[in-house]
């Protein structure tokens, strides 16, 4: 399936000296085969011209479980099926990155970057919503697709062409449905996080409270998640710490010497390192020694 509107957006002669840079052909033939009914969509996918695209490639971890490497693999395949070649400096790939969320991604921002720089064509993902699931960053993206007459290449199928009328609503109503199902995935954890913190369950996430132990449950082999906390226990050496370290500052001593104390003792906190006077006082006033639960500043 393709996503374009043929014959779009041709301006005149001068529109043959942006294809000439976009498709690597010189800029009367660019526009000769323009205004003949061939659109920069036709020049980029045809086999006699496919050696000019400058290609980039754009990975992200998949929740679905499909890797980076896996993703990569097929964008290159995609790029070699065309005689495109792909350097390895305009690969990009952010790892652990929501697209949903507006949080920095590194690989991202290169990738707009290296467009808004000209140096791309055309960018190869599995999918769209690999690329942006939220209107704000799909506007920069477009933004820039257009002005530069760069195609996003789906190596499952598809081409999309932002340039054009369909391609644009079809990129917008893509974003807005991949928003639209991480929003309601959002709203869905948050309930089950404020529900737990009422009934004074933990959420299941981070590192587990110095001074307990984590019960898990088992979920056997094939399982997505290995296992299911159901509950938590007090570990008894690290409860004794804490009850000691409590004592020696209601006696007045300081909770920097303490804290060398326990280093000098061997008395580790969790995930191991040494303790500092900070970390150790967060611990002696955190609602959960007292078997309190801590939800949004509130106990």
């Amino acid at each position: 399936m393709y996503f374009h509107q043929a014959g779009s957006g041709h301006r005149g002669p001068e529109h043959g000296k942006e294809l000439s840079s976009a498709v690597g052909l010189p800029p009367a033939t660019a526009y000769a085969q323009c205004i003949h009914g061939e659109s920069i969509f036709d020049i980029l996918t045809s086999p006699e011209e496919s050696r000019a695209v400058r290609a980039a490639i754009y990975a992200r971890l998949s929740d679905d479980g499909l890797s980076i490497p896996d993703q990569l693999a097929s964008s290159r395949k995609y790029a070699e099926d065309r005689g495109w070649q792909v350097v390895d400096e305009f690969e990009f790939v952010d790892k652990h990155k929501s697209a949903f969320r507006k949080v920095e991604r590194e690989g991202f921002e290169a990738l707009l970057a290296a467009a808004d720089a000209g140096k791309i064509d055309a960018i190869i993902t599995r999918h769209q919503d690999r690329l942006t699931r939220h209107p704000e960053t799909y506007g920069r993206l477009l933004e820039i697709c257009v002005r530069h007459s760069i195609l996003i290449h789906l190596y499952t199928g598809g081409v999309l062409d932002l340039a054009t009328h369909a391609g644009g609503f079809l990129g917008m109503m893509n974003t807005a449905v991949a928003w639209g199902e991480s929003k309601l995935r959002s709203d869905r954890v948050k309930a089950a996080v404020q529900r737990n913190a009422e009934a004074g369950r933990r959420t299941g996430g981070g590192s587990r409270p110095f001074g307990y132990k984590i019960i898990r449950h088992d979920l056997g082999e094939g399982a997505r998640r290995r296992y299911r906390i159901i509950g938590e226990e007090i570990e008894p050496a690290e409860a004794e710490a804490i009850k000691e370290a409590a004592s020696r500052v209601l006696r007045g001593e300081s909770i920097r010497s303490i804290a060398f104390d326990f280093n000098d003792r061997g008395i580790k906190p969790v995930g191991g390192g040494r303790w500092v006077g900070s970390t150790l006082r967060r611990m002696l006033v955190s609602p959960r020694i007292a078997g309190l639960r801590e939800h949004n500043a509130e106990v």
